[in-house]
């Protein structure tokens, strides 16, 4: 989760480490899906967003006048992962960078190492992505029951007709990560990318000509998220006018910018060379050779480095998809490195610290899509600027917006204005469509297909940003629609209050030795609610009072109001090992009355590549609940061999271990050992047979359209069943 990745650290001025930020370098991978073609363009242009004062512009002409160093990183998707194996190989050679320029991939890793991190800290923070969570799309909480979902496609209009979603990979972890892995380091450099640890460099294209444009001051984070941006894949960065996107259309290596930076010596290293051969003929195999060969046609006048890196990475290997083990990568741009680089006895290290941190910052500019917004994100923010340089505080700030879901990007940055002492912090937002239409579907050999659709317009309410939505959902064993609102105040920001009127169906299964028969539960009513969420629905509490009218076929009928009380960590895809954590307790009051208490979770631990999860699973209704609130072993990460829905009683309890092990195509073999019981109350958990236990082994794959797992489960009870899912979790 977000969170955990999230350990922030503070840059000083004498410090060469800035330290961990675990996780951050999973938008590394937005550039993993392509790295696009390219097109000869015109001679790069410096864009220069705002003048900006220099305190050590004297330093900064004695560096341009010395003999400097320059690494240029190549864009290559995945194939990129070699860079930080590369840096590590040249400074063991004895290079030392002056310059680093990057295009693609090579501007972030540019980006890392420019700011300070050492190759070392850059490949652990690879170690430590979860790739399948960094590009899920923004979540949603929908239903009656509000629980968070994630959509697998999202549809959007503003003045346009209705489009798709302006990038097949959701942008807005990337964003947020990019924030918080740049913003002290550009903070300091006061947007001037001179002034960072190492002179910096990003790429990126102009959409409307081709031209490259240089990047050479702003905002770090949106520089390096601007050269990525690949088409279609990646929505495009506006930029002082300009539309930009991935720079490897423009220039791929771009030894040229190096050059004209004044740069005596230049080490290149290139991922994305064609290989002598032709590997095959298959559309992809095709498709990937003919982009190699255009990048290196439009490269083939410019002036060649001093030293060319051309790590031997697989021959097959397109860029598209990332490792489950990126160790390989490392060692193969190592190896380049040391072997294709000589020794450089004549350098030497120098000092490269960053500036001194802002003492306080002056005032707040707040560059916002709307007056509610901008009120929004200034309530946000008032405790900070003006106020102390804290850069901890701006990002916890910048994870609050985050939260809202009003927003797909929240850049921070400093301006260092007329008095670099007071500076000015800036916060850009950019709000998403005013119309969407998010849809997930999924299909498994039990319940069979299952989909749903939810429509959400962006407005303002009472003066506060608000989402509307109408919504619904379609399985064999579930349907539910709802009309709902959900406001944000921006006296009370970290609270979205919702309310909203829904009516749901169950079909509950009861099984028996001849055949499989329903019962239907009818939900239909209303509540009002507060939420909160922290980092985009990686934490969850909410509070709901909740009234409605009960039907059970054949059973209870009448209203009933009360409270829901839920705690939890929801995740984006499918748990590889383990269970998302949760804790609810509901309370009943009326014609049908009951109480609910639930708690589930997981502890991970990792041995090398083996991934294995403790899993504890425990759930209780009162007596005389109905039918569709007692738990069940047939749910869900349930009893190995179960049906959905079998083994339902007013107590659960399951308790097992989850292993793990990386097959090819980025998936795992899987084992699922459980042990569980279901029974009439609480006491009969200690008899002598009330436990069954199973196991469940398998393949599955996390892909861009879901989850896909098979699996062959047996249990003590005699009860097999062989399992197929595809799709988003339901």
């Amino acid at each position: 989760m977000l969170e955990k990745s999230f350990m922030r650290r503070t840059y000083t001025p004498c410090s060469s480490d800035p330290g961990s930020a675990a996780g951050f370098l999973t938008v590394a991978i937005a550039s993993l899906l392509l790295t696009v073609g390219a097109a000869e363009g015109s001679a790069a242009q410096q864009v220069v967003p705002r003048a900006q004062s220099r305190a050590d512009s004297a330093a900064v002409e004695v560096r341009e006048m010395a003999n400097e160093t320059a690494f240029v990183l190549s864009g290559g998707g995945s194939r990129g992962l070699a860079h930080a194996g590369a840096l590590l190989g040249l400074e063991r050679l004895g290079y030392d960078a002056d310059i680093v320029v990057g295009t693609s991939m090579g501007a972030l890793i540019g980006a890392l190492y420019a700011a300070g991190y050492p190759p070392e800290e850059i490949q652990r923070q690879i170690y430590e992505v979860d790739w399948g969570e960094t590009f899920s799309s923004a979540p949603v909480t929908l239903g009656p029951d509000r629980v968070v979902r994630y959509p697998f496609l999202v549809f959007d209009r503003e003045a346009d007709p209705l489009r798709f979603n302006r990038g097949f990979v959701p942008q807005w972890r990337a964003n947020l990560i990019l924030a918080h892995l740049l913003f002290d380091a550009n903070a300091r450099a006061r947007g001037d990318f001179d002034r960072l640890a190492r002179r910096y460099r990003a790429v990126a294209a102009d959409l409307l000509t081709g031209e490259p444009v240089v990047l050479s001051q702003g905002d770090l984070a949106r520089a390096a998220r601007a050269s990525m941006a690949v088409p279609g894949i990646l929505t495009p960065v506006d930029w002082e006018g300009r539309i930009l996107v991935d720079g490897g259309i423009a220039d791929n290596l771009p030894v040229e910018v190096a050059r004209d930076l004044n740069a005596q010596f230049t080490v290149a290293v290139d991922v994305r060379l064609p290989a002598d051969t032709i590997l095959g003929r298959t559309p992809i195999q095709i498709a990937n050779r003919a982009l190699d060969l255009m990048l290196r046609k439009v490269r083939r006048d410019t002036i060649p480095p001093n030293v060319l890196v051309t790590p031997a990475l697989p021959l097959n290997l397109s860029g598209f998809t990332f490792p489950s083990d990126p160790a390989p990568f490392f060692e193969v741009g190592l190896e380049a490195a040391l072997s294709e680089a000589h020794r450089n006895p004549g350098e030497r290290a120098i000092a490269r610290p960053l500036p001194p941190a802002p003492t306080a910052f002056g005032s707040l500019e707040v560059e916002a899509p709307g007056s509610a917004y901008e009120a929004f994100a200034r309530a946000v923010f008032d405790d900070i600027a003006p106020g102390p340089y804290d850069a901890e505080a701006v990002l916890d700030a910048v994870d609050q917006l985050y939260t809202t879901g009003l927003f797909e990007a929240v850049w921070p940055r400093v301006e260092g204005g007329d008095n670099e002492r007071d500076p000015t912090l800036v916060v850009r937002l950019e709000a998403p469509p005013r119309l969407s239409i998010a849809t997930a579907l999924g299909y498994d050999s039990d319940r069979g297909g299952r989909l749903w659709v939810a429509v959400q317009r962006s407005a303002v309410t009472m003066g506060a940003p608000a989402i509307h939505s109408v919504a619904g959902m379609l399985t064999p064993v579930e349907q539910w629609a709802e009309v709902s609102t959900r406001v944000l105040f921006p006296s009370m920001p970290v609270l979205g209050w919702s309310a909203g009127v829904f009516v749901k169906e169950a079909d509950l299964r009861a099984f028996s030795p001849d055949r499989i028969s329903d019962q239907e539960v009818i939900r239909s009513g209303g509540w009002l609610g507060v939420e909160y969420q922290r980092a985009l629905a990686a934490r969850v509490a909410l509070a709901t009072l909740r009234a409605e009218y009960v039907h059970v076929e054949d059973g209870q009928e009448g209203f009933s109001v009360g409270p829901l009380l839920r705690l939890a960590a929801p995740a984006a895809k499918v748990p590889i090992v383990g269970v998302q954590a949760e804790a609810e307790a509901q309370l009943r009051l009326g014609e049908v009355s009951y109480t609910t208490l639930q708690a589930r979770g997981s502890t991970e631990l990792r041995f090398g590549v083996l991934r294995t999860a403790a899993v504890g699973d425990f759930a209780v209704a009162s007596p005389g609940s109905p039918p569709d609130v007692n738990p069940t072993l047939g749910d869900e990460n349930g009893l190995p061999g179960h049906r959905w829905g079998m083994g339902r009683d007013r107590v659960r309890a399951l308790a097992g271990v989850d292993l793990a092990y990386p097959i090819p195509g980025q998936g795992y073999i899987r084992s699922r050992l459980r042990a569980g019981a279901s029974v009439a109350n609480i006491d009969l958990l200690t008899e002598q047979g009330s436990w069954i236990g199973g196991a469940e082994i398998g393949p599955i794959w996390r892909t861009p359209f879901g989850t896909l797992a098979a699996s062959w489960g047996v249990n003590t009870a005699g009860e097999q069943q062989l399992f197929l899912n595809v799709g988003s979790p339901f």
